[in-house]
């Protein structure tokens, strides 16, 4: 924004709030799926022009708000909103002592929209059809994405031209040139592929999303199209080449096979385990053993996250309760580079990579504390409902359903825990998080009817029978 002339930003300014009167309008003339298929959509592509790095799809739930917040119930705030809207106050709070505006307005509007999104999806999820019609819309762009992914991994060269393109500065970031020289992103590594991303370990996150979310809406529905998106989001998050996503692509749906066997009582939950830790321990002594990069280059990522864990926990005895502010991370590990950065490397600027840590460096110790609610509260949700529904049988369609949902938003809380997102995630899987979370909370509230209709009709059948003849 900085690069605007004045009359520019003015311009600028008045297009933006034709854009936001507009679209407010024309909100409510969209179909609620068609709503939602277009946030997901847009997800994918962001759309960065003209405003730099505030993209378009971070602020359409914002344009869409009217007719959002028209349509939302007052069950649909629930506690998992309350949290969220905490989370909103103290950044705002946190303005106090930021160091970067860029930085906290940025989190503002990534929290706005998550919460708009979360809603938009309540009232889609709660139609009949609502989510496959949107899902089914939303999957050309998807796919899209999972081609770039695939075709990239394949042949660097033409991911190279893609990004010195203009049209990656639209797609995947303003300043895309920069990786090429100041900035640069693991997509380079001819072993990783983001498609529109920069990042091949949040695109298999995005992918991962994708596959679990088109997963569960399939058990949900049986329509074809969602089972083939579902599988085609498993290869895409695969061919990022990300080595986290292999290690929860294996670990995470082999714990739900334990957990949902394990709530059934059957024995073959601690043979699954055992067959998991086995298989685990044989792989990374025949990796070790061949000499596989891959152990090597998952230490050496290890030890750079340790470093920056470390370089946190000295700056948190230092400034415990307020944090270091939004954009005060990049100033400390400037001036503690030495800890971090071996001699004569280039400094660059990295986040901490760990949701926990970010958040007590952006603002302090309440925001940390509310991002892990915000971010085990629908783990415990639909931890919950699993167990409530223990009874059916294991591979029914709503304990795979209920599964694909765990896997997901533990995948997110996972992944954020060693990489440089959100407990969401980030822009690109923001919505998508948000329809996850809208899911679990729709599926808790059919178990609670269902159980509530079974205790009906056995008060009932208890009362004809206690009648006399």
């Amino acid at each position: 924004m900085s690069t605007h002339s004045t009359s520019e930003l003015i311009w600028i300014g008045i297009a933006a709030l034709v854009v936001f009167v507009t679209g407010g309008y024309f909100s409510f003339k969209i179909p609620k799926p068609v709503l939602l298929a277009i946030l997901l959509g847009v997800a994918v592509l962001q759309v960065f022009e003209p405003i730099g790095y505030i993209s378009i799809a971070l602020l359409l739930p914002i344009v869409f708000a009217p007719a959002i917040l028209r349509s939302s119930r007052r069950a649909h705030w629930n506690l998992w909103v309350m949290v969220l809207l905490a989370v909103l106050a103290w950044q705002l709070v946190s303005v106090l002592w930021a160091a970067n505006d860029g930085t906290w307005a940025q989190a503002v509007l990534s929290t706005v929209s998550l919460v708009l999104c979360y809603l938009a999806a309540r009232q889609v999820v709660a139609t009949r059809g609502g989510l496959t019609r949107a899902l089914v819309i939303a999957a050309p762009v998807i796919l899209l994405e999972i081609a770039l992914v695939v075709l990239f991994r394949f042949s660097p060269a033409l991911e190279a031209l893609y990004l010195r393109s203009p049209i990656a500065a639209l797609f995947s970031e303003p300043d895309v040139e920069l990786i090429f020289s100041r900035v640069p992103q693991n997509v380079l590594d001819p072993d990783k592929a983001g498609g529109f991303l920069l990042n091949g370990n949040i695109a298999s996150l995005l992918l991962a999303a994708v596959a679990f979310l088109y997963g569960y809406a399939y058990f949900r529905s049986r329509r074809r199209v969602l089972l083939v998106v579902a599988a085609a989001g498993l290869i895409g998050c695969v061919a990022t080449g990300s080595k986290t996503a292999l290690v929860l692509l294996i670990l995470l749906p082999s714990l739900t096979l334990f957990f949902l066997l394990l709530l059934r009582r059957s024995r073959a939950a601690f043979a699954l385990l055992g067959l998991v830790v086995v298989g685990f321990i044989v792989t990374v002594i025949v990796l070790a053993s061949a000499g596989s990069p891959l152990i090597s280059t998952s230490l050496r990522t290890l030890g750079e996250r340790g470093q920056l864990w470390a370089l946190a926990g000295k700056g948190f005895l230092e400034h415990p309760f307020l944090g270091l502010g939004y954009g005060g991370w990049a100033g400390y590990l400037r001036e503690n580079a030495d800890a971090v950065f071996a001699s004569g490397r280039q400094f660059q600027d990295l986040p901490t990579h760990n949701v926990i840590v970010q958040a007590w460096a952006d603002a302090g110790i309440p925001l940390a504390v509310l991002v892990v609610a915000a971010a085990t509260i629908p783990i415990a949700v639909v931890i919950a409902e699993l167990v409530r529904r223990r009874s059916q049988p294991v591979l029914s369609s709503s304990a795979l359903g209920l599964g694909c949902l765990l896997i997901a938003i533990v995948w997110f809380f996972a992944h954020a825990m060693a990489d440089t997102i959100g407990f969401f995630g980030e822009n690109h899987t923001l919505p998508y998080f948000g329809v996850i979370v809208a899911v679990i909370y729709f599926e808790r509230e059919q178990g609670a009817r269902r159980e509530d209709a079974v205790a009906e009709a056995a008060e009932g059948s208890a009362i004809r029978s206690a009648r006399p003849v």
